[in-house]
């Protein structure tokens, strides 16, 4: 086949004329603007994107208060445990102090107090016992001994010895599973820790924490020794008085 041949079987397609093109309003459309595209879309409400972009939000707005809670303490690990740490060692410091102190020095200085206060009483009375007759002994013996069992009452003082002995005993064993208690909890958050490599600063929390906690127990070692070991209790005359005063008014007497 030759050049000529090719040549006559292209077809002559007539195009329409611009003119034709401008004039007719169908052919020819602007492409909107960026603005009349998001007012189109919203207002006919054919945005899928953005409406799940809105979801979403929405959704992440109004989660769960634990999720939310579980989100920061991932973010913050590091610095939450090492708060955590903080404050369970201060408090197992405390705790530890305030057992020692209190079974050990409070407590017996509370029972010297009262011993004390109530020697004053029996010392008064005694002492005036020193200054009467025979007879007036006889009197008192004859009137008074036979409502007073003295065996019997040195069998109740030895078991009530023994029972409060006993209680408080049981008492300091319950302070120390406190103590004990907290000291697992401290264990955990040690473990948590090592086990999650997280980057805790041991030193830090230690010297914070002991240098407290040293003050502290200094501050109420000292407050303790000035201010409330000097606090007076019910003297002797106010026992006496309140003794005789019921005895008055039940057995109206003196």
């Amino acid at each position: 086949m030759s050049l000529q041949d090719d040549i006559t079987e292209i077809k002559i397609v007539e195009s329409p004329t611009l003119s034709s093109i401008s004039d007719n309003p169908n052919l020819l459309k602007r492409v909107p603007s960026l603005n009349r595209v998001v007012s189109w879309c919203e207002e006919e409400n054919r945005t899928p994107l953005i409406n799940a972009q809105r979801a979403r939000s929405h959704s992440h707005d109004y989660s769960p208060p634990f999720e939310r809670i579980l989100l920061f303490f991932t973010k913050y690990e590091s610095k939450c445990v090492t708060i955590l740490l903080k404050l369970i060692l201060h408090i197992l410091l405390i705790s530890i102090f305030e057992t020692l102190f209190f079974f050990m020095y409070v407590s017996t200085l509370e029972d010297n107090g009262i011993q004390n206060t109530t020697n004053i009483f029996i010392n008064e009375s005694v002492n005036r016992c020193t200054n009467m007759t025979i007879i007036e002994l006889d009197f008192i013996n004859l009137y008074i001994a036979p409502y007073i069992n003295r065996t019997q009452i040195n069998i109740d003082g030895d078991n009530s010895y023994k029972n409060r002995t006993i209680y408080n005993h049981n008492i300091m064993n319950v302070a120390w599973s406190y103590v004990a208690g907290i000291s697992m909890c401290f264990l955990i958050f040690v473990i948590y820790s090592k086990v999650r490599m997280l980057q805790i600063e041991w030193k830090m929390i230690l010297i914070e924490n002991i240098t407290m906690v040293g003050l502290l127990a200094g501050y109420e070692i000292l407050f303790f020794n000035n201010i409330i070991y000097f606090y007076l209790p019910v003297s002797s005359v106010e026992i006496t008085q309140h003794a005789i005063n019921r005895i008055h008014d039940v057995c109206h007497i003196f």
